[in-house]
């Protein structure tokens, strides 16, 4: 009978070089910026929503689809949860 040896431990670091290491702290820095990018980039958004409001208060009549081909806003531009 042949005895099995204990695995050893693999660390991520061996496999994938300049990985981070994965902890809880680690991965509650990235749940931080993650949201903090998410707050940022549905800022933007709603900074191009108030911009497309203003021009059509300026322009009546003016279509949201006119707009957004005019200044490249894409037409599926949405907010990130």
């Amino acid at each position: 009978m042949r005895l099995l040896s204990t695995p050893r431990s693999i660390n991520i670091s061996d496999l994938i070089p300049n990985a981070l290491p994965f902890s809880v702290v680690n991965l509650s820095i990235l749940e931080k910026q993650n949201n903090e990018l998410k707050t940022a980039i549905n800022l933007q958004t709603d900074n191009l929503e108030q911009i497309k409001k203003y021009i059509k208060k300026q322009q009546p009549g003016i279509k949201d689809k006119e707009i957004e081909q005019t200044y490249e806003i894409p037409a599926d531009l949405d907010y990130i949860e």
